[in-house]
């Protein structure tokens, strides 16, 4: 647990103000460097991941340098079964209805007009399924359809996961003007470099002194791809300055042991945090177990089973294949009636009056064996106001992943995979969400209005404050709401919102305040 006083805050900010002063100044031309964990190797699986990084994230700023630190990369890796169907003249399949059916008459057909009747022709366009147990009438197992073969193999599907954080340093005035945490996944190492590229490309947040300086403090062993999402998504919130404080003291070893700005000195300088945030009593669960589930495909051909719910569950019931019945009122019985019939007969159970039901859909099911793996983690939050000493506030957050490895997709058994690591990288994600929420909340936007035309008005602030088009502000006029405006455009140091609700009997009045 990490425990904060208002003497531990000011030393944190002390220590910032020391790191800050470290003196080195500027000397070559611009550069990127890569730098790697202590776990990470600088080759992997044969790919030269400095090169592969230093090309990829070549696209810098003038006067700016960047660093990129891989804090990690891995792969996951599992087999797949796969159906594949391919046309062939002596295959024992067709196609119907958007799916594959086995058939034991081989042979093509032609309809003669002549004789009103479908005859054999081996270039004819039609086949016999005559295992269309469900068709109304004998017509109905003509189809168009060329034959296939089924061929069954299974194939490795994998996924490659590499953990960035991308620094950019602004070389005339040393101030670290973005620290970006990044996740990028691919099916090759390469694709999942370029993937983190392109969310990096996406994630927009530099330093402005108009914004709330925030140091974001880990405790010792938190999950590295979990911070990672914390730290991304307040970054795309755009509306603070974010520090790392752990991360900061890694960027000044990096400077220091590095070419990058030359071999003379530098000063790299940073805000010192106005608040600081702290993530803490991590806990992590995991355990796998298996279950046997029901899967249900849809066969209209000559499917046996219809679906009943019992209790919460799907169960499969056998049906009488081919058989419709119709009620009939006079007798007071389900009579058969292959072609206007609407009731199939299944077998009941013993404490089961009728045994007949309106159905129209009929289902093939796998009984699958499943692999879950589940997580459980928690952690707490807490943010501190460093020039008080003071806690302004904290949440609890919990969440159960869930993952199943494998399912079957179609009635042959195809499967489809899934990875436990894209379900935490999600989970973590939608719970970065609930924090980017929480800090919102205690940090809520506020501007001036400058300017009122009819239902627009113009704010005195936009990006520089980390403004986006879509959010809503409400005015206030004597600690009253007046009104409830949105944003549409958003430039550097101004916005304009469009008025979309004014409290009855109030007006907006130029320079009202206005907050998120």
């Amino acid at each position: 647990m990490v425990r904060i006083s208002k003497k531990f805050v000011i030393l944190c900010v002390l220590m910032i103000f020391v790191l800050s002063s470290l003196s080195f100044s500027q000397g070559k031309s611009v550069k990127i460097k890569v730098v790697f964990d202590k776990n990470v190797k600088p080759v992997y699986e044969n790919i030269d991941l400095s090169v592969s990084l230093t090309t990829t994230f070549a696209d810098i700023k003038d006067n700016t340098a960047r660093i990129v630190h891989v804090l990690g990369i891995s792969k996951e890796s599992t087999t797949r079964k796969v159906n594949e169907f391919v046309r062939d003249e002596k295959g024992d399949y067709v196609y119907f209805k958007g799916n594959y059916y086995k058939i034991a008459d081989k042979r093509k057909y032609t309809f003669d007009e002549k004789q009103k009747r479908y005859v054999v022709d081996k270039y004819g366009r039609y086949v016999y399924l005559q295992e269309y147990a469900w068709a109304r009438k004998q017509e109905e197992k003509y189809i168009i359809s060329d034959f296939y073969s089924l061929k069954t193999y299974e194939i490795p599907v994998m996924n490659y996961y590499i953990y960035l954080v991308v620094t950019d340093i602004d070389v005339q005035t040393f101030f670290i003007k973005s620290i970006t945490p990044i996740v990028g996944k691919g099916s090759t190492v390469e694709r999942a470099i370029e993937n983190a590229r392109k969310i990096f490309s996406t994630v927009v947040n530099e330093y402005s002194t108009d914004k709330v300086d925030i140091a974001v403090l880990f405790e010792k062993g938190f999950d590295p791809v979990l911070r990672t999402a914390l730290l991304a998504k307040l970054q795309e919130d755009t509306r603070y300055n974010i520090y790392d404080r752990l991360y900061i003291d890694e960027i000044m070893e990096i400077v220091r042991t590095s070419d990058l700005f030359g071999t003379e000195q530098i000063v790299l300088k940073f805000q010192p945090p106005r608040y600081l945030i702290t993530f803490e009593n991590l806990y992590k669960s995991d355990y796998q177990f298996t279950e046997d589930r029901y899967y249900f495909f849809e066969n209209p051909v000559n499917g046996a089973y219809i679906k009943k719910n019992v209790g919460s569950l799907d169960v499969p019931v056998k049906v009488e294949v081919g058989s419709y019945y119709r009620y009939d009122s006079n007798t007071k019985r389900y009579v058969y009636d292959k072609e206007k019939g609407s009731y199939v007969k299944y077998y009941k159970g013993p404490w089961e009056k009728d045994n007949h039901l309106f159905e129209t859909r009929f289902y093939d099911y796998i009984l699958y064996k499943l692999t879950k793996l589940n997580t459980f983690y928690s952690l707490l939050m807490k943010v501190f106001d460093t020039e008080k000493g003071t806690l302004v506030g904290s949440r609890f957050f919990s969440r159960q992943i869930e993952t199943v490895l494998k399912e079957p997709v179609d009635r042959f058994g195809t499967e489809e995979v899934d990875f436990h690591t894209d379900t935490k990288i999600r989970s973590y994600y939608s719970m970065a969400n609930e924090v980017q929420e929480f800090l919102q909340l205690l940090f809520p936007l506020s501007t001036v209005v400058s300017q009122i035309s009819g239902e627009k008005a113009l704010l005195e602030s936009g990006k520089n404050i980390g403004a986006k088009p879509g959010y809503v502000f409400q005015s206030i006029a004597n600690g009253y709401t007046t009104s409830f405006m949105r944003l549409e455009r958003v430039f550097e140091k101004s916005s304009e919102a469009r008025i979309f609700y004014i409290v009855p009997g109030e007006e907006v009045e130029p320079h009202s305040l206005v907050i998120e």
